[in-house]
């Protein structure tokens, strides 16, 4: 039974959106990518959601 609801669960969960508002970017150093600046931008409101082309893998 434990297994069953494991697996519910994790089908709500692949359907999930994410929402982040007021979302704010760091900037990273042009010339050392692993690097961020000083320099932000506003990009509000972001939503992310699953990409339906893509397989899944079992972990």
């Amino acid at each position: 039974m434990a297994d069953k609801e494991k697996k519910k669960k994790e089908s709500v969960l692949d359907l999930s959106n994410l929402v982040l508002d007021g979302t704010i970017e760091y900037m990273r150093d042009p010339d050392d990518q692993y690097k961020l600046t000083e320099d932000t931008r506003q990009l509000g409101r972001h939503e992310s959601h699953p990409q339906p082309f893509i397989q899944q893998q079992d972990a």
